[in-house]
């Protein structure tokens, strides 16, 4: 079980399916890897405690302190027993099957919550271990590992800590504010890291964001000057200095600090560059990544003269100590002044640490043999393509110390000039290795080519390209491979329309191109989209063309021109980039046989054919990502002005850059209207937020179409089935479906028949599958799933689909029922059953799994069943949820899916769909200690029953009411409607049930202070669980038995009936039991005068129930042991 405070208070049971916590990747608690569903942890107060308790786990919280927790400074009266009740409900909510000790216990002077200490149980605990490591990492400079702990830290929190729990007490505000202000603190590592390694583009958004939400942190400040300045927007970094300063001065009459000014001097002082040692690629520090923050790089080793400390990151500290602030929340101190080597920026001799023009220590020798990363001019119009140019000129061998002349092709009368004349003047760019260029006549290709410059053909880059960074980095991975890594590289970027595949790649590319000086090939596949899918042959003549091979003739054979496509490219550095594919077939005559060659592939679907590709799945933008997009696209002070609104756009576009970047559109044609007005547009009804979601020549709608139509129309029946399961999964407004589901809704006959069809929706991104054995759709693809199912369906197809999936969840949920409260009244069976066979639960914790994982599609059922006109259909569902709401005590949401269901069988007239749903409201307010209105309710059920001549219904309501007049202490009325019940269920038939009424109305004669009839009811039960043969129900009635005759002074009858009870509980394995049980058999011994056997099985009882974690039975027993202590 795994537990989480970094967002909304959350329990995950590892054995439940489904999902995690969070999205973090590995083993931490808060990044599932797919396996736990969140438990619904029940009501405010409930949470509360779940806090309250996890501020301390492993330790024993007091009372007062759990009860200012869940009431503040102010408790009823009744809070102690409140708060009992509660911590009853928290342990139904920890339950875990196969686990028969409770993780929540007694323990003086008030309760402790078990986590394991070796065990990644704890978001906190997994946040606090990497956080540590970054700050170690941070202080050391091991920027790649500060990168690292901080992602992975980062990576847990799904909001703000313990969003969903009221404030109440100064224990649980200290702990949200200790871990807000130790998750800013990791951000800062994060950005000091980041900008230490170079990688400050796409930062400035970000840091905005950050710098905005927190105008009195310097460090984000800082941090967004220098990458503003490291990007060229020296202007707008000035501005954020002035900024920090008016309000530092204005609201506390400070300066800024000294780091800040720091920045803001040299920002002054400096041309805007990216900082790099020579060898080194832009904006990576020297030596394996020292770069520093505010200017300042540092080395291994290097110190400050006169300090004695190292740079680290821009944080300086102590090497003998790491101190920490308020609360325990690690501070890191401001970087020291400037040494007089990095003002006068000395340089050393060859190998040694120097400091850069801009501040940064560099290497004065290259580290390392790979290609820099240097940018390259992009031929434009105009541009002459005839210039002479060597393949092979101005560049080193890929082998270390082999001479550049080798390289040369006969004749080629090299000059020293890079494509286009000028590449060899350029700084870095004699360090790129490269193959040699094989000759013309064995390269397939006219002596002419070689004088062509190497093709540029990538599309422009996006200029405000925000986010991808852990994706763009896996890509960037994938195509340069590792230093072991021989041939060709190939990746392939897939996901639904609009997710932005093609943008990732193009910026990959770009960053890539001066690794590949042999030319950067671009084509649209066009495998979705109007036009039709361009034929490998077709491609291959325009690629050898690029590469010289226009006005040569070409075999016709397809096969034959990739022969000599892949002649054509050995020797080569190229970089391929295949956009829009529509399956493998189109992609393989393509690829390249060998060679240094990069290819990146988008497509809609996962093309697992291409054999040894790396594989890159991309996903909707983060919620950090789609609001730095937001920003970029409506300006900050637009997005700032209208928090509420801008979040609704963002909920509206899914994530879908395609989606946001049409938002954005929208609003700056309109730059007068408020984001209030498109919030708006984008909260219409069905279909209308697709509509919204289109300019100009842009439409998400239409990117769906693309992948959509091309199933409907493809020529493979694969296909078109898997397009009309795709308008058929349309009908269904709820949320995840599970295979069986799903079968209902198209009809088929069996889990498995719907796999083929649901797959393939998987594969080409129309469907997600989020988790093993999971099905949904993103919200913009259901929406035009709805679409097409309401243009390409009739109305009674529609229907018809509705119809079997709400009769499968229905009678489904009845099952559950039966598993999970089988001696209550069963729901009466539908007349019609659905085609697929029905869940077979094999135990109770099986069935609550269920409910708890389908409960969303379960109301969305109900509200289906109502809208249609289908009275049975919404009762029964809703009468169903008993079983769950009785386990986890869910009163509130499942009154109100009762009160739902009540109105419609009224409107319909369903006289027996009344009576259930008056039965139902009167336990469900009830169990919320609504008394009045409860009683109410049952005594129209009642009346209900009777009218639709149900007498079992009848005989459960008199039960009910037997058990609400007991709780009210109201025993005479109880007596009577146990009498009433126990008659009526006898004249039924019904043998189990009157053995429970029996023993209902021997509780009540005990409570009542009438041992004698009690007893006389106890032994009448016994008789019957004999004869039915239920051990476990014989081993309850023995022990309220002892009990009885106890109570009328008759010990010795009393042991006897405890001792039978035990021989049965050590029969059936059940220790927790026992633990009740001795503690009425130690009462039992001192009535009879025997001390010594009372002192046992107290003791006994006390060792069991600390063993299996029972305050109750725990209390007791302690409270037996004190009394012969002081007699």
């Amino acid at each position: 079980m795994r537990f989480g405070l970094l967002g909304t208070v959350t329990v995950v049971a590892s054995g439940d399916p489904g999902g995690g916590m969070s999205g973090s990747t590995g083993a931490d608690a808060g990044g599932d890897t797919g396996q736990g569903l969140p438990r619904p942890v029940g009501s405010a107060k409930v949470r509360a405690l779940l806090a309250a308790l996890l501020a301390t786990p492993g330790r024993a919280v007091p009372l007062h302190h759990l009860k200012s927790a869940l009431w503040g400074d102010a408790p009823p009266t009744t809070a102690t027993a409140s708060l009992h009740n509660h911590v009853a409900r928290l342990r139904r909510v920890l339950h875990e099957e196969g686990r028969d000790v409770s993780r929540l216990r007694a323990a003086p002077p008030g309760y402790v919550l078990d986590i394991a200490d070796d065990e990644d149980e704890f978001d906190v605990w997994i946040f606090l271990g990497h956080h540590a490591a970054a700050r170690t990492a941070h202080r050391a400079g091991d920027w790649a590992s500060v990168l690292a702990e901080c992602g992975a830290a980062l990576a847990l929190w799904r909001g703000d800590p313990l969003s969903d729990v009221p404030l109440s007490s100064d224990a649980l505000r200290a702990l949200a504010a200790h871990l807000t202000e130790a998750r800013l603190l990791t951000m800062e590592w994060r950005f000091d890291a980041e900008l230490a390694l170079g990688r400050h583009q796409g930062m400035a958004a970000e840091l905005a964001g950050l710098a905005a939400a927190h105008p009195l942190r310097e460090t984000f400040h800082r941090q967004l000057m220098l990458t503003l300045h490291r990007t060229h927007r020296q202007a707008e970094a000035l501005a954020v200095y002035h900024g920090l300063r008016r309000t530092l001065v204005d609201e506390l009459g400070v300066e800024p600090d000294s780091a800040v000014q720091a920045t803001y001097q040299e920002i002054l002082a400096e041309p805007a560059q990216t900082r790099a040692a020579p060898g080194v690629p832009a904006g990576e520090p020297a030596g394996g990544g020292t770069g520093g923050v505010g200017g300042v790089g540092a080395v291994a080793g290097v110190t400050v003269p006169g300090t004695g400390r190292g740079f680290s990151g821009g944080a300086t500290t102590d090497a003998a100590d790491g101190t920490a602030g308020p609360g325990g929340v690690p501070t890191v101190p401001g970087p020291p002044a400037r040494s007089p080597a990095h003002q006068a920026g000395a340089s050393g001799p060859p190998g040694t640490a120097a400091a850069t023009p801009g501040g940064a220590v560099s290497v004065s020798e290259p580290t390392r043999a790979s290609a820099p990363v240097l940018p390259v001019p992009v031929p434009v119009p105009g541009w002459d393509r005839s210039a002479p140019e060597q393949a092979g000129a101005g560049r080193t061998s890929s082998r270390p110390g082999q001479d550049r002349a080798a390289h040369r092709t006969e004749g080629s009368g090299d000059t020293g000039e890079g494509p286009g004349g000028g590449d060899g003047d350029r700084p870095g760019a004699h360090d790129r290795p490269a193959a040699p260029v094989r000759a013309a006549a064995s390269a397939g290709l006219p002596p002419a080519a070689r004088r062509r410059p190497a093709p540029a053909q990538l599309p422009a880059d996006t200029p405000d390209f925000t986010g991808r960074a852990a994706e763009l980095d896996t890509l960037l991975a994938a195509l340069r491979g590792g230093a072991d890594h021989r041939g060709p590289r190939v990746a392939v970027v897939s996901g639904m329309g609009g997710v932005g595949k093609t943008a990732l790649a193009v910026r990959a590319a770009h960053l890539l191109r001066a690794e590949f000086p042999d030319g950067q090939l671009y084509a649209d596949l066009r495998g979705f989209g109007a036009g039709g899918a361009r034929s490998p042959a077709d491609l291959l003549a325009r690629f050898l063309g690029d590469l010289g091979a226009d006005g040569q003739p070409l075999p016709e054979d397809p096969d034959d021109r990739a022969v000599l496509w892949r002649d054509a490219l050995h020797g080569r550095r190229v970089l391929l980039m295949l956009d829009n594919a529509g399956d493998a077939a189109q992609v393989v005559p393509l690829l390249p046989g060998g060679g240094d060659i990069a290819v990146v592939v988008t497509s809609r679907r996962t093309l697992g054919e291409l054999p040894g590709a790396a594989r890159l799945a991309l996903e909707p933008l983060s919620a950090q990502e789609q609001r730095e997009l937001l920003v970029a696209l409506c300006g900050r002070q637009r997005v700032a002005a209208e928090p509420e609104a801008a979040a609704g756009v963002l909920a509206a576009c899914g994530g879908l850059p395609l989606a946001l970047r049409i938002a954005g559109a929208r609003m700056a044609a309109r730059p007068n209207w408020p984001l209030t007005a498109l919030a708006e547009r984008l909260d219409g009804p069905g279909g209308s937020r697709l509509h919204a979601l289109s300019t100009g020549g842009l439409a998400v709608q239409d990117t769906f179409a693309m992948s959509y139509v091309a199933m409907r129309d493809g020529l493979l029946a694969a296909d078109r089935a898997a397009a009309r399961a795709f308008r058929t999964l349309g009908v269904w407004p709820g949320h995840g479906l599970d295979p069986s589901a799903a079968a209902a809704l198209l009809g088929r006959t069996s889990a498995g028949a719907a796999d083929d069809v649901l797959e393939a929706l998987v594969d080409a991104h129309l469907l997600e599958a989020p988790q093993p054995g999971r099905y949904s759709f993103h919200d913009l693809v259901g929406e035009y799933a709805a679409v097409c199912a309401l243009a390409e369906l009739t109305a009674a197809e529609r229907r018809a689909a509705l119809r079997r999936i709400t009769v499968w969840y229905a009678v489904t949920v009845a099952a559950s029922l039966a598993v999970l409260a089988p001696e209550g009244h069963p729901l009466p069976p539908l007349d019609e059953q659905p085609a697929l066979p029905v869940v077979e639960f094999t135990s109770d914790e099986e069935a609550l799994r269920w409910c708890v994982r389908e409960l969303p599609a379960i109301k969305e059922v109900i509200a289906t069943a109502i809208a249609q006109g289908w009275p049975e259909i919404a009762w029964r569902t809703a009468a169903g949820l008993f079983g769950y709401a009785q386990a986890y005590w869910w009163t509130g949401e499942w009154t109100a899916c009762l009160e739902e269901a009540m109105a419609c069988v009224t409107a319909h007239g369903d006289v027996l769909g009344q009576a259930w749903m008056h039965s139902r409201l009167g336990v469900a307010h009830g169990m919320a200690e609504r008394y009045d209105v409860s009683l109410g309710h049952l005594h129209v059920a009642r009346a209900r029953f009777e009218a639709a001549g149900d007498q079992r219904g009848v005989a459960a309501i008199l039960t009910n009411l037997t058990a609400l007049h007991r709780g009210t202490g109201e025993y005479g009325l109880a007596l009577e409607y146990g009498h009433r019940s126990l008659e009526l269920h006898r004249s039924l038939g019904d043998f189990d049930r009157v053995a429970t009424v029996l023993g209902n109305l021997g509780d009540t004669h005990l409570y009542a202070g009438d041992p004698v009839a009690a007893e006389e009811c106890f032994r009448d039960a016994l008789a019957a669980w004999r004869t039915r043969g239920s051990m476990v129900s014989i081993a309850r009635t023995l022990t309220s038995l002892g009990e009885a005759r106890l109570a009328r002074g008759r010990p010795a009858e009393a042991v006897d009936a405890l001792k039978e009870t035990l021989a049965l509980l050590d029969r059936l394995g059940d220790r927790a039991t026992a633990a009740d049980v001795l503690e009425v058999l130690g009462r039992a011994h001192l009535a009879r005068g025997d001390r010594a056997a009372a002192r046992a099985c107290w003791e006994e009882s006390l060792g069991l129930a600390r063993a299996h974690r029972l305050p109750a039975e725990e209390e007791a027993a302690l409270r037996g042991l004190a009394g012969l202590d002081t007699e």
